[in-house]
């Protein structure tokens, strides 16, 4: 059986109670060596070491199916307006230059507590998750994965050069995966967007977005369309995608792949264990 996961990476800071938690910690490791100076000396050999464990966390992700139906009056008309047809000999740098300041960042930040294992006191840990995102429209829609902007306390987006603009959830499905946010913001330049039922297989498939984070924003890879309409199961629910060999890696999420013709017509949302298997949501299920 094949195992699945989403692309978004998390790091945590805590926010209360560290130095405590240390001081207490080296009190302890420190008794502990004196009490094996003293009755171990032949195992003072060096040879052994603390590493600091990294704690990871699948994202989850949401797009609520009111956002058609409930909220469809507020969405303008999405998708860039006339033909990006793209003529040059070398396509994928016309692509990148020309789509990819569509393509954005999203950090989320949600506060968690955590309990002290030794005196149980409550600090706060603040989680950060990374993703991408489309923009759809000039007025600053956004659509992304539900699981890059789940359980956020605040939403960041990183644009096209850095910089960084709070963002508000328009809604949210996780049935779907699917999430619409907006910014602010003037002069944003919007994707357009394909048509899904024309998507071939072995056709040209570029991949744009942050794959382990902002640190390697923007990123470009490409690939071809592995297959079309792949059934897959993530969790308790199925998923009609498209298959690629681009490579996409955590921090994807949300992000755009894209044809031949500079057109949306996917969003990256999941991948397979195994190297070199990809998945993106067409357009007509993720209200592209």
């Amino acid at each position: 059986m094949n195992e699945f996961y989403e692309f978004d990476e998390r790091s945590y800071q805590r926010k209360g109670g560290f130095w405590k938690y240390i001081a207490v910690a080296l009190i302890f490791l420190l008794l502990g060596a004196i009490g094996m100076y003293y009755i171990s000396p032949e195992l003072q050999e060096p040879g052994s070491n603390l590493a600091g464990t990294n704690i990871s966390q699948e994202d989850r992700t949401t797009v609520e199916k009111d956002v058609e139906d409930d909220q469809s009056s507020e969405l303008p008309s999405l998708g860039a307006k006339g033909d990006l047809f793209i003529s040059s000999d070398n396509p994928v740098v016309e692509i990148s230059e020309k789509v990819g300041p569509a393509i954005v960042g999203i950090t989320n930040r949600s506060i968690i507590k955590q309990q002290e294992p030794f005196f149980g006191n409550i600090y706060e840990e603040e989680l950060e998750g990374y993703g991408s995102g489309i923009i759809i429209s000039e007025d600053g829609y956004i659509v992304t994965n539900n699981h890059v902007i789940d359980n956020a306390d605040e939403l960041v987006v990183i644009l096209k050069g850095g910089k960084e603009v709070q963002a508000t959830l328009v809604g949210q499905d996780s049935m779907t995966d699917v999430a619409v946010i907006k910014i602010d913001e003037p002069d944003l330049t919007v994707a357009k967007i394909g048509d899904s039922d024309k998507v071939r297989q072995g056709e040209l498939a570029i991949a744009i977005g942050n794959p382990l984070g902002h640190t390697l924003a923007g990123t470009v890879t490409v690939g071809v369309i592995s297959a079309v309409n792949r059934q897959i199961t993530y969790g308790s629910n199925q998923f009609t995608m498209i298959q690629t060999d681009a490579a996409i890696n955590p921090g994807n999420s949300g992000g755009a792949l894209v044809n031949a013709n500079g057109e949306v017509i996917g969003m990256n949302t999941l991948k397979s264990k195994a190297e070199g298997l990809g998945f993106a949501i067409p357009p007509m299920y993720s209200c592209l």
